[in-house]
């Protein structure tokens, strides 16, 4: 390998790594942050653990790794630290297999590293810088089958593992993966659409198996597919509008490498491996235009193609030394846009999210509220009881950072509650069973008619009182709750 190609693969890591460690989360993210740490101790879909469809080869693959770290947290963020240099080496082998240009192979890779999504999916527990290192593997081995027609039976196998890990992978990849089998040797093509179906079939099986058949599986899917219709994200974060969707297109692209290919526009000619790297954008693109995308990550399904087809588009029109400024002023723009966004309410704020002020203030918060709830209950147990699933912290957060405690979810009519301890949770009806001697804390959006001190973690409200303070019936919300001599049910 030549000495200049592994002097900047060696920065580029240390860089990756640094800022990912620098910036990681210090306590699970999210929701779904907190459902595959759970299924680290038990898949199960049921209990969306994780939940539907499945994501088995994450699941399985993060339980494999935590045998040897021991936290689900940092397990999770290490795997998306390899998985984001897995991506950036993944970029350069596909930029310069087309263009056989270093610098613009090199710029790809650090543009990836740099850009806001990559870097903020990187540093939390959640699955989509995986998601972003197989784009990038499965289109190289697509492009080299082009000339080498074998290594399409190696895309079809990643796209099964793809698949495994997080579906929608496999399913929007699929257009650019039918035109590249478009020509190809007859023999090429059985074999590799057999690699496909046995490799899927390899996770799937299993996967259905645990969700106790195949009607099952699909009755979760369908519940999973109203819920997430209907549910709202966590307090403090909004779903991504075509608007949001535009800024981060042109946030991927970057101003600079935009302006500049505007500028040239004229002189742009499309190739053939644009078209496949365009037909992976498109699909991906116009779903979220017409449906809302629930978190940024979602959209590394595209974020390594449009950053290749960007570089090669800049290769074709600019000088090598006008490439290197570019990409520089490109790649500072992005990761400045992620270290010191913009803090005031318009586009040129919402054109640097997600930024790290996200993440910490978010973590900050979670370590603020955790140290107010631990400083009002002190020895005594803590019952939590929540009238929205999704507040701050939502109730899989609390379900996991309290195991020895009861955490309480009230179904809108009041009748019925989640009931969660040690990690577990099942369905009560109310009456809610509160025990003496434990400290009480209401959560929700709204105070509750009942006479409770408070305390503010920033914009949030929370409401507490020592059960012996309060009656032995009364009701909470929209749900009836009795102290009770006998111990919590767990």
């Amino acid at each position: 390998m030549n000495k200049r190609i592994l002097l900047f693969a060696l920065i580029l890591a240390a860089f990756v790594i640094y800022t990912r460690v620098k910036y990681h989360a210090q306590y699970l993210y999210s929701w779904d942050s907190v459902s595959f740490a759970l299924s680290i101790e038990n898949f199960d879909l049921h209990l969306h653990q994780p939940h539907p469809p499945g994501y088995i080869l994450y699941s399985y693959t993060i339980r494999l790794l935590n045998h040897l770290i021991h936290d689900p947290n940092k397990t999770m963020i290490y795997l998306n630290i390899a998985a984001t240099l897995g991506a950036c080496f993944a970029l350069y082998m596909l930029v310069f297999t087309i263009s056989g240009n270093r610098i613009a192979a090199a710029g790809a890779s650090v543009l990836y590293a740099v850009n806001p999504i990559a870097a903020f999916c990187g540093s939390v527990a959640e699955i989509y810088a995986v998601e972003g290192f197989w784009v990038a593997a499965i289109f190289w081995l697509l492009i080299v089958s082009r000339k080498q027609p074998r290594y399409l039976i190696w895309a079809s196998a990643a796209m099964a593992v793809a698949g495994g890990f997080r579906q929608t992978t496999e399913v929007f990849i699929l257009p650019a993966f039918l035109v590249c089998c478009w020509s190809q040797p007859k023999k090429i093509l059985l074999s590799s659409f057999a690699v496909l179906i046995v490799a899927n079939l390899l996770w799937f099986v299993p996967l259905v198996e645990k969700a106790h058949g195949l009607e099952s599986y699909f009755n979760s899917l369908y519940r999973q597919s109203e819920r997430a219709a209907e549910s709202a994200p966590d307090a403090g974060e909004e779903e991504g509008s075509s608007t949001k969707l535009i800024l981060r297109l042109v946030q991927t692209i970057t101003l600079p490498i935009l302006i500049a290919l505007i500028l040239r526009a004229r002189r742009f000619r499309m190739a053939r491996e644009d078209w496949i790297l365009l037909i992976g954008i498109l699909p991906p693109v116009i779903f979220f235009f017409v449906f809302p995308f629930p978190k940024n990550g979602y959209l590394l399904i595209f974020v390594p193609l449009l950053i290749t087809l960007s570089i090669l588009s800049l290769a074709r029109v600019y000088s090598m030394r006008m490439q290197l400024i570019l990409l520089v002023l490109a790649c500072a723009v992005s990761w400045i846009g992620f270290v010191k966004p913009a803090n005031n309410p318009s586009i040129v704020n919402e054109f640097t999210r997600p930024n790290q002020d996200i993440l910490r203030v978010k973590m900050d918060r979670m370590q603020k509220f955790f140290e107010a709830v631990d400083a009002i209950s002190g020895e005594h147990k803590k019952i939590f009881v929540m009238a929205q699933r999704h507040f701050f912290p939502n109730w899989r957060t609390l379900m996991y950072y309290y195991p020895a405690d009861s955490v309480y979810l009230i179904f809108p009519k009041g009748r019925r509650a989640y009931s969660a301890s040690k990690h577990k949770y099942r369905m009560i009806p109310c009456p809610l069973p509160l025990a003496e001697d434990s400290v009480l804390f209401a959560i929700g959006r709204t105070e509750p008619k009942l006479s409770m001190e408070s305390f503010q973690v920033e914009q949030f409200h929370y409401y507490f009182s020592h059960t012996d303070r309060l009656p032995k019936s009364f009701q909470l919300y929209a749900a009836t709750c009795r102290i009770s001599r006998k111990p919590t049910a767990r």
